[in-house]
Protein backbone atom coordinates (compact mmCIF):
# COMPACT_ATOMS: atom_id res chain seq x y z
CA UNK A 1 0.00 0.00 0.00
CA UNK A 2 1.80 3.81 -0.80
CA UNK A 3 2.44 6.23 1.68
CA UNK A 4 -0.61 8.46 -0.06
CA UNK A 5 -2.70 5.92 0.41
CA UNK A 6 -2.13 4.89 4.30
CA UNK A 7 -2.22 8.58 4.74
CA UNK A 8 -5.83 8.79 2.74
CA UNK A 9 -6.96 5.91 4.96
CA UNK A 10 -5.58 7.71 8.24
CA UNK A 11 -7.27 10.75 7.24
CA UNK A 12 -10.85 9.29 6.33
CA UNK A 13 -10.63 7.26 9.64
CA UNK A 14 -9.58 10.98 11.62
CA UNK A 15 -12.56 12.44 9.57
CA UNK A 16 -15.13 9.60 11.24
CA UNK A 17 -13.37 9.74 14.98
CA UNK A 18 -13.91 13.65 14.75
CA UNK A 19 -17.77 13.29 13.10
CA UNK A 20 -18.79 11.24 15.87
CA UNK A 21 -20.81 13.02 18.72
CA UNK A 22 -19.71 13.19 22.39
CA UNK A 23 -21.62 11.39 24.84
CA UNK A 24 -22.91 11.41 28.25
CA UNK A 25 -25.47 9.50 30.08
CA UNK A 26 -26.02 7.91 33.42
CA UNK A 27 -29.02 5.67 34.57
CA UNK A 28 -30.32 4.45 38.19
CA UNK A 29 -32.58 1.41 38.03
CA UNK A 30 -34.68 0.23 41.46
CA UNK A 31 -36.08 -3.52 41.23
CA UNK A 32 -37.95 -3.31 44.81
CA UNK A 33 -34.78 -2.75 47.60
CA UNK A 34 -32.24 -3.94 44.84
CA UNK A 35 -30.53 -1.31 43.10
CA UNK A 36 -28.70 -0.69 39.79
CA UNK A 37 -26.10 2.20 39.00
CA UNK A 38 -24.63 2.57 35.06
CA UNK A 39 -22.67 5.35 33.85
CA UNK A 40 -21.11 6.04 30.03
CA UNK A 41 -19.44 8.47 27.77
CA UNK A 42 -18.24 8.37 24.83
CA UNK A 43 -15.15 11.25 23.53
CA UNK A 44 -14.10 10.59 20.45
CA UNK A 45 -11.46 9.28 19.73
CA UNK A 46 -11.01 7.63 23.14
CA UNK A 47 -12.64 4.25 23.59
CA UNK A 48 -15.94 4.51 25.35
CA UNK A 49 -16.36 4.53 29.26
CA UNK A 50 -19.10 2.15 30.34
CA UNK A 51 -19.39 1.30 34.17
CA UNK A 52 -22.81 -0.85 35.79
CA UNK A 53 -22.47 -1.59 39.13
CA UNK A 54 -25.05 -3.01 41.86
CA UNK A 55 -27.77 -5.80 41.14
CA UNK A 56 -27.81 -5.71 45.31
CA UNK A 57 -29.29 -4.03 48.12
CA UNK A 58 -27.41 -1.08 49.05
CA UNK A 59 -25.55 0.71 51.33
CA UNK A 60 -24.36 3.25 48.49
CA UNK A 61 -24.33 1.65 45.02
CA UNK A 62 -22.63 4.35 42.27
CA UNK A 63 -20.92 4.34 39.04
CA UNK A 64 -18.57 6.79 37.22
CA UNK A 65 -17.41 7.80 34.11
CA UNK A 66 -14.66 11.03 33.32
CA UNK A 67 -13.57 11.47 29.89
CA UNK A 68 -11.14 15.05 29.22
CA UNK A 69 -9.68 15.32 26.21
CA UNK A 70 -8.04 18.82 25.10
CA UNK A 71 -11.04 21.38 25.40
CA UNK A 72 -13.86 19.02 25.26
CA UNK A 73 -15.00 15.80 27.68
CA UNK A 74 -17.44 13.90 29.05
CA UNK A 75 -18.82 12.97 32.41
CA UNK A 76 -21.45 10.72 34.16
CA UNK A 77 -22.03 9.82 37.38
CA UNK A 78 -25.24 7.88 39.08
CA UNK A 79 -25.69 6.79 42.72
CA UNK A 80 -28.31 4.85 44.97
CA UNK A 81 -29.08 4.37 48.12
CA UNK A 82 -31.75 3.60 50.54
CA UNK A 83 -31.70 6.24 53.38
CA UNK A 84 -34.41 6.80 56.22
CA UNK A 85 -36.16 4.21 54.59
CA UNK A 86 -36.62 6.06 51.13
CA UNK A 87 -34.75 5.09 47.39
CA UNK A 88 -32.32 7.86 46.64
CA UNK A 89 -31.47 7.92 43.15
CA UNK A 90 -28.58 10.35 41.66
CA UNK A 91 -28.34 10.12 37.62
CA UNK A 92 -26.31 13.56 36.34
CA UNK A 93 -24.35 13.84 33.22
CA UNK A 94 -22.43 16.58 31.39
CA UNK A 95 -20.28 17.62 28.21
CA UNK A 96 -18.13 19.88 27.97
CA UNK A 97 -15.62 22.01 24.92
CA UNK A 98 -15.71 22.68 21.69
CA UNK A 99 -18.32 19.92 19.98
CA UNK A 100 -16.76 17.79 16.93
CA UNK A 101 -16.59 17.89 13.07
CA UNK A 102 -19.37 19.45 11.25
CA UNK A 103 -20.86 20.72 14.60
CA UNK A 104 -20.77 23.68 16.92
CA UNK A 105 -17.13 25.10 17.83
CA UNK A 106 -16.88 27.00 21.45
CA UNK A 107 -16.76 26.17 25.19
CA UNK A 108 -20.33 25.31 25.83
CA UNK A 109 -21.35 22.94 28.52
CA UNK A 110 -24.49 20.81 28.37
CA UNK A 111 -25.80 18.78 31.82
CA UNK A 112 -28.42 16.98 32.86
CA UNK A 113 -28.70 16.38 37.12
CA UNK A 114 -31.82 14.69 38.69
CA UNK A 115 -32.53 13.73 42.22
CA UNK A 116 -35.27 11.59 42.65
CA UNK A 117 -36.63 10.48 46.58
CA UNK A 118 -38.77 7.69 46.28
CA UNK A 119 -41.49 6.90 48.91
CA UNK A 120 -43.11 3.54 49.43
CA UNK A 121 -46.83 3.95 51.05
CA UNK A 122 -49.00 1.20 50.93
CA UNK A 123 -49.56 0.26 46.94
CA UNK A 124 -48.16 3.84 46.19
CA UNK A 125 -45.76 5.60 45.96
CA UNK A 126 -44.10 9.22 45.97
CA UNK A 127 -41.88 10.59 44.27
CA UNK A 128 -39.70 13.52 44.91
CA UNK A 129 -38.12 14.95 41.59
CA UNK A 130 -35.72 17.05 41.23
CA UNK A 131 -33.75 18.58 38.12
CA UNK A 132 -31.56 21.22 37.00
CA UNK A 133 -30.51 21.10 33.19
CA UNK A 134 -27.93 23.73 31.23
CA UNK A 135 -27.52 23.99 27.94
CA UNK A 136 -26.29 26.79 25.59
CA UNK A 137 -28.80 27.73 22.93
CA UNK A 138 -26.56 28.20 20.34
CA UNK A 139 -24.80 24.62 21.11
CA UNK A 140 -26.95 22.12 19.15
CA UNK A 141 -27.10 20.29 22.33
CA UNK A 142 -29.91 19.27 24.04
CA UNK A 143 -29.87 17.94 28.33
CA UNK A 144 -32.72 15.45 29.45
CA UNK A 145 -34.39 13.92 32.58
CA UNK A 146 -36.47 10.90 32.46
CA UNK A 147 -38.61 9.17 35.27
CA UNK A 148 -40.59 5.95 34.40
CA UNK A 149 -42.35 3.55 36.60
CA UNK A 150 -42.69 0.04 35.15
CA UNK A 151 -44.41 -3.79 36.15
CA UNK A 152 -43.45 -6.21 34.10
CA UNK A 153 -44.03 -4.91 30.19
CA UNK A 154 -46.31 -2.59 31.82
CA UNK A 155 -45.12 1.16 31.96
CA UNK A 156 -47.26 2.93 34.52
CA UNK A 157 -45.42 6.58 34.96
CA UNK A 158 -43.54 8.05 32.54
CA UNK A 159 -42.29 11.56 32.35
CA UNK A 160 -39.26 13.62 30.95
CA UNK A 161 -37.67 17.51 30.64
CA UNK A 162 -35.77 17.87 27.61
CA UNK A 163 -33.85 21.42 27.26
CA UNK A 164 -31.91 23.25 24.87
CA UNK A 165 -30.78 26.41 25.68
CA UNK A 166 -33.62 28.66 26.35
CA UNK A 167 -37.89 28.29 27.59
CA UNK A 168 -38.98 28.80 24.02
CA UNK A 169 -37.36 24.96 23.22
CA UNK A 170 -37.59 23.43 26.47
CA UNK A 171 -40.21 20.69 26.30
CA UNK A 172 -41.87 17.71 28.48
CA UNK A 173 -43.56 14.40 27.41
CA UNK A 174 -45.28 12.30 30.12
CA UNK A 175 -46.54 13.49 33.51
CA UNK A 176 -43.92 15.96 33.32
CA UNK A 177 -45.69 19.92 33.46
CA UNK A 178 -43.77 22.89 31.65
CA UNK A 179 -45.30 24.93 34.14
CA UNK A 180 -43.70 23.53 37.09
CA UNK A 181 -39.99 24.54 35.12
CA UNK A 182 -38.57 27.64 36.02
CA UNK A 183 -35.56 29.02 33.66
CA UNK A 184 -32.55 31.08 34.04
CA UNK A 185 -29.74 32.32 32.27
CA UNK A 186 -29.06 28.96 30.00
CA UNK A 187 -30.26 26.49 32.43
CA UNK A 188 -33.94 25.15 33.82
CA UNK A 189 -35.08 23.90 36.92
CA UNK A 190 -37.89 21.46 37.98
CA UNK A 191 -39.27 20.85 41.50
CA UNK A 192 -42.38 18.51 41.66
CA UNK A 193 -43.52 15.53 43.67
CA UNK A 194 -45.92 12.60 41.99
CA UNK A 195 -48.12 12.01 44.50
CA UNK A 196 -49.70 8.15 44.98
CA UNK A 197 -48.28 6.23 41.76
CA UNK A 198 -50.34 3.17 42.08
CA UNK A 199 -48.95 0.02 41.48
CA UNK A 200 -52.11 -2.21 42.50
CA UNK A 201 -51.74 -5.59 44.26
CA UNK A 202 -48.02 -6.36 43.00
CA UNK A 203 -45.45 -7.23 44.55
CA UNK A 204 -43.26 -3.91 45.52
CA UNK A 205 -40.07 -5.90 44.55
CA UNK A 206 -41.56 -5.85 41.25
CA UNK A 207 -41.71 -2.47 40.77
CA UNK A 208 -39.14 -0.66 38.62
CA UNK A 209 -38.54 3.01 39.04
CA UNK A 210 -35.92 3.84 36.12
CA UNK A 211 -33.89 7.68 36.79
CA UNK A 212 -31.98 8.42 33.30
CA UNK A 213 -30.07 11.50 32.14
CA UNK A 214 -28.23 11.72 28.98
CA UNK A 215 -26.64 15.19 26.93
CA UNK A 216 -27.03 14.49 23.02
CA UNK A 217 -26.87 16.10 19.73
CA UNK A 218 -30.33 17.50 18.60
CA UNK A 219 -29.05 17.30 14.84
CA UNK A 220 -27.13 14.42 13.29
CA UNK A 221 -23.66 15.44 12.65
CA UNK A 222 -23.67 15.81 8.47
CA UNK A 223 -20.65 13.35 8.19
CA UNK A 224 -22.43 10.52 10.67
CA UNK A 225 -25.53 10.07 8.82
CA UNK A 226 -25.73 7.14 6.37
CA UNK A 227 -25.61 9.76 2.98
CA UNK A 228 -22.72 11.31 5.36
CA UNK A 229 -20.88 8.16 5.42
CA UNK A 230 -21.51 6.86 1.80
CA UNK A 231 -20.07 10.04 0.96
CA UNK A 232 -16.78 9.24 2.72
CA UNK A 233 -16.82 5.94 1.53
CA UNK A 234 -17.22 6.68 -1.99
CA UNK A 235 -14.36 9.91 -1.91
CA UNK A 236 -11.82 7.20 -0.60
CA UNK A 237 -12.87 4.52 -3.28
CA UNK A 238 -12.27 7.08 -6.07
CA UNK A 239 -9.31 8.25 -4.69
CA UNK A 240 -7.66 4.98 -4.18
CA UNK A 241 -8.42 4.36 -7.65
CA UNK A 242 -6.85 7.38 -8.87
CA UNK A 243 -3.88 6.65 -6.64
CA UNK A 244 -3.53 3.14 -7.84
CA UNK A 245 -4.41 4.31 -11.56
CA UNK A 246 -1.15 7.09 -11.08
CA UNK A 247 1.08 4.58 -9.95
CA UNK A 248 0.47 2.12 -13.06
CA UNK A 249 1.35 5.02 -15.38
CA UNK A 250 4.31 5.20 -13.38
CA UNK A 251 5.50 1.76 -13.65
CA UNK A 252 5.58 1.60 -10.19
CA UNK A 253 3.57 -0.91 -8.16
CA UNK A 254 1.74 -0.09 -4.85
CA UNK A 255 4.61 -0.47 -2.07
Amino acid sequence: MSKKLIILLLTAVMIFALGADIFAGAVVRWAGPFVGTKAATFVPPLAPCIKVNGGAPPPAITSWCFQPLAARGAWAFSYGNIIGGNRVSIAAAGTWGPWTFAGKAGTDTTRCSTYVEIIPIRGNLDINFYGYLESDAQSDRTAYCELSVVIGEETIFTGGVHYSGDASSTTVDGAFDAVGIAHGEGSAEITHTFHNIDYGAHDPDSVEIIVNTDVTRIHDIPSMTPYGIAVLVTLLIIAAGLIYRRQRKTGNSPA
